[in-house]
């Protein structure tokens, strides 16, 4: 996964929701999801 933040793709923040909901309850990863979406706006 790439560590700055111009290189990450929208591959990477679905790998990443994915892997939550694989490990976490579904409220954490839609936690997560919207705190990504504001960082990146």
């Amino acid at each position: 996964m790439p560590t700055s933040v111009p290189i990450i793709e929208c591959e990477h923040v679905e790998a990443f929701i994915t892997h939550l909901l694989a490990k976490r309850k579904p409220a954490t990863a839609s936690t997560r999801y919207r705190a990504l979406q504001s960082f990146f706006k």
